[in-house]
């Protein structure tokens, strides 16, 4: 019997990635997302072991059909598509822009790379997760609105503050559900890679994260040292 190599190569790391996905997975409590990338190891590492092994008509045609789709795949990955479009920010003119207290200040300063990086924009533009999870239904699912020369979005402030006195506390739903909130580690930052460099990268690693980790996950469990016991 006639061993395709390449594909058993192929077939091995395919299984070794999700595996190690589905491991990264357990240790972030991921619990979901680790069954559904263990499944998926198997899933999609059996169709390369079957052609490796299995012998069929058109064999040859296959194998040339699967390393075609792999190799747009990595296109997809590499080709800088949609990266920048002609995109500006402008400069807040009353006061300091809010991504300047959401990420880091020194990389964001106007003119930088960071400050005009159209990507997280345009993710944003297609995503709207935190809109679709917010409690209080204080986030847009509208376009960008031009407020004190920034463009950005507006957040029903009043909604929001008044589930925060509902609840007791701050909710953070939007934060903990967004897809640039996963932890820092090469499986997500190899995902962040993908999405500075293409906007159908954006668009695949957006339905990949609603598949994965749903689209409206389930809020986390409290941990016992928050649970506070009330005497009177």
């Amino acid at each position: 019997m006639e061993i395709n190599t390449p594909f058993l190569i192929v077939a091995l790391f395919v299984f070794l990635a999700l595996i190690y996905s589905a491991i990264v997975s357990v240790r972030e409590n991921e619990h979901k997302a680790a069954r559904r990338f263990f499944i998926a190891s198997f899933l999609l590492s059996l169709p390369f072991v079957f052609y490796t092994f299995l012998n069929f008509s058109y064999k040859y045609e296959t194998g040339i059909l699967i390393l075609s789709v792999l190799f747009l795949l990595i296109i997809v990955f590499i080709i800088p598509y949609g990266q920048n479009r002609r995109y500006k920010q402008t400069v807040p003119v009353k006061r300091i822009d809010e991504r300047d207290t959401m990420f880091s200040r020194n990389e964001l300063e106007p003119g930088s790379e960071r400050f005009n990086d159209y990507s997280v924009i345009d993710f944003c533009i297609k995503c709207k997760k935190c809109a679709d999870v917010c409690p209080g239904k204080a986030i847009s699912f509208d376009d960008m609105e031009n407020i004190d020369g920034v463009k950005r979005w507006r957040i029903n402030q009043e909604a929001c503050f008044t589930l925060w006195c509902t609840l007791g506390t701050d909710c953070g739903r939007c934060v903990s559900v967004c897809p640039f909130s996963h932890p820092d580690n090469l499986l997500h930052n190899i995902v962040r890679a993908g999405i500075k460099n293409s906007s159908l990268f954006r668009t695949v690693a957006l339905k990949l994260d609603d598949a994965i980790y749903d689209r409206k996950p389930a809020a986390v469990r409290v941990p016992e040292w928050m649970k506070v016991e009330w005497r009177r």
